[in-house]
């Protein structure tokens, strides 16, 4: 226990530094046990109260919206989170050097700079980034200013902007979808699909909400900032997990991480993976590759997802959230490792409460079979004991 616990924590801390393996991080269940397959992150069941504790009691969505006294509430705190993020990534802003190891300092603010952007226009929470409420007109032009603004936006200025901000740079090689896939996205109550549709298409900030996530699932307890962005899109891709249908991601693992999978492996009929928080997957292997960019000193692995996915932009990208699955083969091909999974269904919940009142039982099953084992081993030591035969120096002690 303590080797594995030391591997998670060295994974962990890994990608403090580097995001190259973030997007399909993973984390190790049981199958037999169910060990580790609460149907919540573990970032998202801290925001929901702890232990025990079900997401509903403190967010619900109905028909995928959220109610605009929680879009207020949470939304402030996204907003808070999304601006200390730009901060964060504002000093390489003209960097051509890499940043977490996966984005140059350019393509990572420009990303991180439009859904900053977009979370302001369509959010419906009138929030404005600090440049943007900063910026005065000329003195005695502020009416004007304003006219011409309002007239702007009639005539579908404000559409060419964010048009031009979701065409922001990406990573290399990384060919995600149009904002406009997502169809309607504005509004309070739309907030689910509009952070879903920041993450899919602006994965500097979809990286940036995941190490969060994975750090908590491989035992951490840090920055928690994107808790509420976690629960939310969380929440919204569970309820729209529909089609059915393979799909496929390629990550780039470091050693630790390799040997945890390559372990996992060789425990096939015993270990799962679970792969916590929003997922973005592609409909075939090639555009996989094409997504996942370049890294030094890593591996590359390509995942086959089995379980069911949310198409929230049409066939081009799925997604999932904390899928469950066994795996079926893993091998080299083509100089990269091919891992082919299928989906573990029953570990899905739908409540915690259901989980843990399974876990217990399995738990209270597998306690009682091994006392049963040890006592019948008792028992069948007994009659050993008495037959068995004296040893010859006894013997010739007794004569004796």
């Amino acid at each position: 226990m303590g080797c594995f616990g030391s591997r998670m924590d060295s994974r962990r801390k890994a990608m403090d530094d580097d995001w190259t393996g973030c997007e399909y991080a993973f984390a190790i269940g049981g199958i037999a046990t169910l060990d580790g397959c609460s149907p919540l992150d573990k970032i998202v069941a801290k925001y929901a109260g702890g232990e025990g504790k079900e997401l509903s009691e403190k967010l619900t969505l109905e028909d995928a919206k959220l109610a605009e006294d929680k879009a207020k509430e949470l939304g402030e705190k996204i907003f808070t989170a999304i601006k200390a993020l730009h901060e964060k990534f504002k000093g390489d802003k003209d960097s051509d050097d890499k940043v977490k190891g996966k984005y140059t300092g350019k393509e990572a603010f420009a990303q991180i700079d439009a859904a900053a952007k977009l979370w302001c226009e369509k959010s419906g929470l009138e929030h404005k980034m600090e440049e943007e409420a900063t910026a005065a007109a000329p003195e005695g032009m502020e009416g004007m200013m304003e006219m011409m603004a309002e007239g702007d936006m009639m005539e579908g200025g404000m559409d060419d902007m964010m048009a031009a901000a979701a065409d922001a740079p990406a990573a290399a090689k990384r060919e995600t979808p149009e904002i406009s896939a997502f169809g309607e996205i504005a509004g309070p109550g739309e907030i689910p699909k509009l952070l879903t549709a920041m993450m899919v298409c602006y994965p500097a900030f979809g990286d940036a909400v995941k190490v969060q996530v994975v750090g908590y699932e491989l035992g951490g307890d840090g920055d928690e900032s994107f808790a509420e962005v976690a629960a939310i899109t969380g929440a919204y891709v569970n309820a729209g997990e529909k089609a059915d249908g393979e799909s496929f991601g390629a990550a780039w693992l470091g050693a630790e991480d390799l040997e945890e999978l390559e372990t996992a492996f060789k425990a096939k009929d015993t270990s799962a993976l679970i792969f916590p928080g929003v997922v973005t997957a592609w409909a075939d292997k090639d555009t996989a590759v094409g997504n996942a960019g370049e890294a030094s000193g890593k591996t590359q692995v390509i995942f086959k997802f089995a379980g069911k996915v949310m198409k929230p932009c049409g066939d081009k990208a799925v997604v999932f959230c904390r899928q469950f699955a066994k795996i079926k083969d893993l091998k080299d091909e083509d100089g990269k490792k091919v891992c082919e999974l299928e989906d573990f269904a029953e570990a899905a919940f739908a409540t915690v409460k259901e989980y843990t009142d399974k876990f217990e039982e399995l738990a209270k099953a597998a306690a009682a079979a091994a006392e049963a084992a040890a006592a019948a081993g008792d028992m069948a030591m007994e009659p050993m004991m008495e037959e068995a035969p004296m040893e010859p120096a006894m013997m010739e002690a007794e004569a004796m």
